[in-house]
């Protein structure tokens, strides 16, 4: 598997986390509290780190940029 195919698939999971935990806006995303997915069973440390860059994104405006494999939200140019 590569490193893109493994992030994706943790984003995934990541997602359906939230989903489950009743996130499905943008102010619930941020309004979202970490800690209540402590108590999960079989969550995953890098889960709980991609719902955290999930969030952060959001917050800074770049998260289609983050879901497209942008991660810093700069437009690349190609030459």
């Amino acid at each position: 598997m590569t490193e893109q195919e493994k992030r994706l698939k943790n984003m995934m999971k990541a997602f359906a986390r939230l989903s489950s935990a009743g996130v499905d806006t943008e102010k619930k995303l941020n309004d979202f509290r970490i800690d209540v997915l402590l108590d999960v069973e079989g969550i995953t440390v890098a889960e709980l780190t991609e719902i955290r860059e999930i969030q952060k994104q959001n917050r800074d405006k770049r998260l289609y940029s983050y879901l497209m494999g942008n991660a810093g939200g700069v437009d690349q140019v190609e030459e």
